[in-house]
């Protein structure tokens, strides 16, 4: 069989690549379905394969290690990287009146807050079964969780750094939002794949997180707890600045790396009925982010192919493809 010109990409990163295992696939395997149809329709003779390495609940030098180890030995055209959860630290940049811990809420907050409570029989089995948390959630139907009270807090930045343009290299030297390690580990996959010919492709990172959002006390409780409970005692307002610098990070020291930004955050509606917690998609969302990665991917794969910048990857064996991808190589 002729070998195809394909275009590979090697999608990295913790939870958010690896996707909800509670959906029948991942946003990476729609995003490549989406990209060949987008191919044929375009008369684009290129075939496109999108790898999902992901992992849940690892950090920087963990995806580091799977780019070099996993990543680049399947000769990818990109590495898409994706992630900004699991080091996150919003508090480095917010100073507060009071003692309160960060990520130490009062106890009974979602409760106070109008939620469902989780305590009981009952209330515990809600989150395995559906009618549990229809029961548990009678009463509160028309209601919504509001942001609960919070001491009063600044916004404060090192000297010298620019919230809307922030020099990365201030914020390695004063660690702040924690990226002092990311951005030491972004340069490593950055000259790595680059020697391997492979080229880094930064994802910024999207957050259900908005000022004045409406939750509801059952579908939107994850979310009020990542919000409101995981950050204590950070208001929503000093959570949306640092969420907006961290992004605006990806895209500084991308910009002075020579690394093409896929906007992914800009692009993510941020809207609660996509989102089964503060950062993780549901059913919906998946196919939302698949969607935004195609729009900002497609740009790039049909300027470089229009400039003869591809090469011929070498095939994945059989045993790496999905049923799907097996029946197109018969």
């Amino acid at each position: 069989m002729p070998r195809e010109c394909v275009k590979r990409s090697a999608c990295v990163g913790a939870s958010t690549t690896v996707s909800n295992h509670n959906q029948d696939r991942s946003w990476t395997q729609l995003l490549e379905h989406w990209l060949n149809l987008w191919a044929q329709r375009h008369n684009n003779p290129l075939r496109y394969e999108v790898l999902n390495l992901g992992r849940e609940g690892i950090t920087s030098d963990d995806i580091a290690a799977i780019v070099r180890t996993e990543a680049l030995p399947f000769s990818p055209d990109f590495i898409v990287y994706m992630e900004g959860a699991n080091q996150f630290a919003p508090d480095s940049v917010v100073r507060r009146d009071g003692a309160e811990k960060f990520r130490a809420p009062p106890p009974g907050l979602l409760e106070a807050a109008g939620g469902v409570s989780r305590e009981g029989a009952l209330q515990g089995a809600a989150s395995w079964s559906a009618l549990a948390r229809r029961i548990s959630g009678i009463g509160a139907q028309t209601s919504v969780l509001a942001e609960p009270a919070k001491p009063l807090q600044r916004f404060v930045l090192p000297a010298g750094l620019e919230e809307t343009n922030p020099d990365s290299a201030i914020v390695s030297e004063r660690n702040v939002l924690g990226m002092r390690p990311i951005l030491a580990d972004w340069e490593r996959i950055e000259v790595e794949s680059r020697a391997a010919g492979s080229q880094l492709l930064l994802a910024t990172f999207p957050w259900v997180v908005r000022e004045g959002m409406s939750l509801h006390p059952q579908r939107h409780a994850e979310i009020f707890n990542d919000l409101n409970i995981m950050t204590s005692p950070l208001s929503t307002a000093m959570l949306c600045r640092a969420v907006a610098l961290q992004q605006a990070v990806f895209r500084t020291w991308a910009e002075a790396h020579a690394v093409l930004v896929l906007d992914i955050a800009a692009r993510m509606p941020r809207e609660p009925d996509l989102f089964i917690d503060g950062i993780h998609d549901n059913q919906f969302g998946w196919m939302a982010r698949a969607w935004c990665f195609l729009e900002a991917l497609t740009p790039i794969l049909e300027a470089q192919r229009l400039s003869q910048r591809f090469v011929k990857a070498p095939a994945l064996p059989a045993s790496m493809l999905g049923p799907a991808q097996r029946l197109q190589l018969r």
